[in-house]
């Protein structure tokens, strides 16, 4: 089951469940846990979900979802498949904008919860 409200966004199923606290842009809270063990693992405040680097030594360009702006986000459901989807605000990629997205999902009888990283050219708006 999905839920939403104040800014925590929660995907669980009787096996494990994510929970993201967004707060002016950033997230602030994970916390994952395992209800078959019982165990439980919460970072608070600048949680990194992803880091990826472009490049290397001085030239690299360092992505992480610390560094960006949470600009929305998204419950949905697809079958059995609950989706969390985050958007983040644009940057610049060798001087090209890049969109960047986070995809998280969960099956009903999944015990693990998939993530995704999208990058795509954003439509260039005439903005530098």
């Amino acid at each position: 089951m999905s839920v939403k409200v104040n800014g925590i966004y929660v995907l669980e199923n009787k096996f494990i469940s994510k929970v993201l606290n967004i707060e002016k842009g950033k997230i602030v809270l994970s916390s994952n846990e395992n209800r078959l063990s019982g165990s439980k693992l919460t970072r608070k405040s600048n949680c990194t979900e992803f880091k990826l680097s472009f490049g290397k030594g001085i030239f690299a360009k360092k992505l992480s979802s610390e560094s960006l702006t949470v600009i929305g986000a998204d419950l949905g459901k697809k079958g059995g498949t609950e989706t969390l989807s985050l958007s983040f605000d644009e940057i610049k990629i060798n001087g090209s904008p890049v969109k960047v997205g986070l995809v998280y999902e969960l099956g009903e009888n999944d015990p693990f919860i998939r993530k995704y990283i999208t990058l795509s050219l954003a439509s260039n708006s005439g903005k530098d």
